[in-house]
């Protein structure tokens, strides 16, 4: 009987903790920074745009010199 009331009691006391805890806290109030960053943005697709035409022309160059090799290597009869 004892452990039952005590059972109780520590229900009743973690309900009553969660109804007066408050649901939202604020730590800090937040502030405005005075002078903006920049996220690198017009650099970030510059340097993508520079980096896909290197690859583009890598991938013409490979492309004509394989279709280059089968055409050599159609011609040769041994």
């Amino acid at each position: 009987m004892l452990h039952e009331l005590l059972v109780q009691q520590y229900e009743m006391a973690k309900i009553e903790e969660a109804r007066s805890m408050p649901t939202i806290q604020v730590l800090d109030s937040p502030v405005v920074a005075e002078i903006g960053v920049g996220r690198g943005t017009v650099r970030k697709g510059m340097l993508a745009g520079v980096a896909a035409f290197m690859l583009g022309v890598f991938l013409a160059f490979s492309r004509e010199d394989l279709v280059q090799a089968r055409r050599r290597g159609a011609g040769v009869t041994v």
